[in-house]
């Protein structure tokens, strides 16, 4: 372990001999002595009683201590093969060592040491605690690296010259690029610099993706492996990073995580590893102690794995005091349902579509941490639900289950120590924004913790139902959502009672318009909701208006709207947009210009009928971008479409052109893994595949018959995207993709607009029509009786 202790840092290391046990299950304990007698892994093997499930009493279990922290999970593992898993139930086998170390010897990641007279000592210090938010942050001296190299294929390699290396504000520039002895220097030059700055942490931007493993190979590739270091230890192999890179499929869709670098003795903290993907990357390290400490992860763990890793060690160390074993490879099995109650319990939140058009007067309420509040309010857990103390505990709506209410939730009670962090930087940042006299650095710090609380908070919704969840609980996972939906439901009956409209709810928003309505109104309206529910709400602004947008699905004049996509004012002049083009990362660069030209336009507006007036000159700027791209002035890198790859290359039947553009990038020696994106200027639809679609990287290159890849890209296919980007934004007030895009391309003289423009009415219709079927606006929450399903034992459905 390494001690931060004034301007040094001390290495200790202390002896540790972990252990694990062992519960009979098919074969008796006596077998499973047997078949350790004599492993000479094996340091002893003793009978006790020991507690293996929350809700459990203790049971007799055989302990086993291998000789060595590494051999643990030789041990268990082969002992788990004998008997062809099924002879024995293994726990405490897969513990994190080093935050099992810490939370036995009492202390945890980042904390605060007592200082005796011979230094520091293995306690903490007074007045240390793990759950509190007002902590000094930790002296670490920290270092920006960065690392250029001459590119000499279509993309950065690992082969590619040395060019320099930026450490802090110093540069050590290499002489010759591609010259052994040039580069030698200069990489020598770096190791003493780095060694005289000795920092605790070294900063990258992307640094697992290319610094380090740059580094690292081209040290070991020249041989002064022994005379320079990143770490203050021995460098991990460059083939062998500590976290592979791998393709997930999560949630619908595919992320891509790079290998991971760490180091010894000092961090590498890549900033550009996130907990969220759709965030922003982290700025600083406010975030990763943060985590740290309240999680018991060391910090390189958390800067590259998500939310639910720190949750994890959370409830791992809390079973851990409750004297509870950690089971190996378990999650609670989901008690049987029959497929009419699965559809009326597990359907996620509450959502009310809203009808498209613009609307004065609206305030944007918002429950503050939804699903948090909601597990601590109603003491949701696996160790809660269907208690047997407490046959007479609250009822859950829809679902029918009880909850305890004489004992705390494992779970619930880790997120109720987490709710005042997530108050206290709230309030925090409105004081810093309306006062202004808060310190810049504790401002970074509340920023940095609520994005990481927000990511806690979404992830301890879905973690209840992971596969791989430790104490997960399918039953509190439904709880959550038929109380959330319940809440909503009560939420919009006590806005009615006091005159607002909620003209649009989704899970934990709600949109309620009044007339005259303002801020002090609003938050009335919502303590007064927060208090009848009982979960916190907050008023996030009242907007002069706001643009519902209606569904792509239907037809773009349609009167069924989305909940996730609008735009609006506010009143003190803020712009808030959601789900559009110039709030997505794949949109290119052209288009992202001239919707956010579009958006700066209707800004000036502070009502509807200004908003209409202004509909004229927005266009203009709509038109001014294509008459650029006719005139061929658009710079092609501003055409790029950032795609993402679902599959290998092979994998595409359909000729599309991601297809071509992965294909042209495998050709010239790179390869996209799914979750990986590529970006790419589209430049026919029809026609030789290598010219339907050109890899930026790619752009001025040579190409396979020695002349540079011309830069073309095809005027019809992007007029008709930004046609379709215009729609995005005014599809309520009748302007359509074809009728735009014909105008777009000076083939009509104004866009014309849609017979139904304007879709607004002041009663929302209540029915959405769709074929044949019939959904009500409010949400599908009509009861469900086993006894009304049809004998189909795979689905539930109703005639039509």
């Amino acid at each position: 372990m390494w001690v931060k202790h004034g301007s040094r840092t001390l290495k200790r290391e202390v002896p540790y001999f972990p252990d694990f046990c062992v519960r009979s299950d098919v074969l008796p304990l006596e077998a499973a002595e047997a078949a350790l007698e004599g492993d000479p892994r094996v340091a002893s093997v003793r009978r006790e009683a020991a507690r293996l499930w929350l809700r459990g009493g203790e049971v007799e279990v055989l302990r086993v201590t291998p000789r060595s922290l590494h051999l643990l999970h030789a041990v268990a593992r082969d002992l788990r093969r004998k008997t062809r898993t099924k002879g024995f139930q293994f726990f405490d086998v897969d513990h994190q060592p080093e935050s099992r170390w810490m939370h036995a010897s009492g202390l945890f990641a980042m904390c605060r040491l007592k200082v005796g007279a011979g230094g520091p000592e293995l306690a903490l210090a007074a007045g240390e605690d793990r759950w509190s938010f007002d902590y000094p942050n930790p002296e670490l001296k920290t270092v920006r690296l960065e690392v250029a190299a001459r590119q000499v294929g279509h993309e950065p390699s690992f082969d590619d010259p040395l060019e320099a290396v930026r450490l802090g504000g110093d540069e050590v520039v290499c002489r010759a690029p591609g010259d052994p002895a040039a580069e030698r220097a200069a990489l020598a030059e770096f190791g003493r610099r780095l060694d005289a700055a000795d920092p605790d942490v070294i900063v990258t931007h992307h640094g697992d993706r290319w610094d380090i493993p740059y580094l690292l190979r081209r040290v070991r590739r020249l041989g002064i492996a022994d005379r320079v270091r990143l770490g203050r230890e021995g460098d991990p192999d460059p083939d062998r990073p500590d976290q592979k890179a791998k393709s997930i499929h999560t949630y619908g869709q595919w992320l891509f995580k790079t290998h991971a670098y760490y180091l010894r003795g000092r961090w590498h903290v890549d900033l550009a590893k996130k907990t969220l993907d759709s965030d922003d990357d982290r700025k600083d390290l406010h975030g990763i102690l943060y985590l740290a400490r309240i999680a018991n992860r060391r910090p390189q763990d958390v800067n590259r794995n998500g939310a639910g890793y720190a949750l994890q060690q959370m409830q791992v160390d809390a079973a851990t005091d409750a004297g509870v074993a950690l089971p190996w490879k378990r999650n609670l099995a989901e008690d049987w349902k029959d497929a009419a109650t699965l559809c009326a319990v597990d359907r996620g939140g509450q959502i009310q579509v809203p009808a498209p058009g613009i609307y004065e007067d609206v305030a944007a309420c918002d429950f503050s941490g939804y699903y948090p509040s909601i597990v601590v309010r109603h003491n949701l857990s696996s160790d809660t639900i269907n208690c047997a103390c407490c046959p007479d505990g609250p009822v859950i709506p829809e679902l029918g289950l009880h909850v305890c209410k004489r004992h705390a939730g494992h779970q619930s009670e880790i997120l109720r120590r987490m709710q005042p962090h997530r108050a206290y930087v709230k309030a925090l940042l409105r004081r810093a924004e309306r006062m202004g006299d808060v310190n810049g650095d504790l401002v970074a710090k509340a920023r940095a913790v609520k994005s990481e609380q927000k990511a806690l908070g979404v992830v301890c919704f879905g973690y209840f139902r992971y596969r791989n969840a430790r104490f997960g609980c399918a039953e509190v996972h439904q709880a959550i959502q038929c109380i959330g939906r319940a809440s909503m439901t009560r939420a919009r009956e006590l806005a009615n009672e006091m005159g607002f409209d909620m003209i649009h709810a989704m899970t934990d928003c709600a949109f309620l318009q009044k007339r005259g309505i303002t801020r002090a109104g609003a938050v009335k309206a919502a303590r007064r909701i927060a208090r009848e529910v009982g979960l916190p709400m907050d008023v996030e602004g009242v907007y002069r208006w706001v643009v519902l947008l209606p569904s792509k699905t239907h037809s773009t004049s349609s009167e069924v709207g989305v909940p996730n996509r609008y735009y609006g004012k506010f009143e003190d002049g803020r712009m808030k947009v959601r789900g559009i083009d110039v709030q997505r990362h794949i949109t290119p660069g052209w288009i992202y210009d001239a919707q956010q030209r579009m958006l700066d336009v209707l800004a000036r507006a502070d009502n509807a009928r200004q908003f209409r007036a202004l509909l004229p000159e927005a266009l203009d700027a709509a038109k001014d971008a294509a008459l650029r791209l006719r005139a061929r002035t658009v710079d092609p890198h501003e055409l790029g479409m950032m795609v993402q790859a679902t599959k290998a290359v092979g994998e595409y039947l359909a000729n599309t052109a991601t297809k071509h553009a992965l294909r042209r990038l495998e050709d010239a020696g790179t390869k996209r893994r799914p979750g990986e994106y590529v970006k790419y200027v589209v430049g026919r639809s029809h026609g030789p595949g290598d010219a339907r679609a050109t890899p930026v990287e790619l752009m001025g290159r040579e190409g396979p018959w020695g002349a540079p890849t011309q830069p073309i890209y095809n005027t019809e296919f992007y007029l008709r995207l930004l046609a379709r980007s215009v729609e995005t934004i005014l599809a309520p007030f009748g302007y359509e993709e074809d009728a735009v895009f014909e105008w777009l391309a000076g083939r009509a003289e104004s866009p014309r607009r849609a017979a139904n423009a304007q879709v607004v009415a002041a009663a929302r219709p209540p029915f959405v029509r769709s074929g044949r079927l019939r959904w009500a606006r409010e949400g599908f929450s009509r009861q469900v009786r086993a006894a009304s399903a049809p004998t189909c034992p795979c689905l539930w459905h109703r005639p039509m």
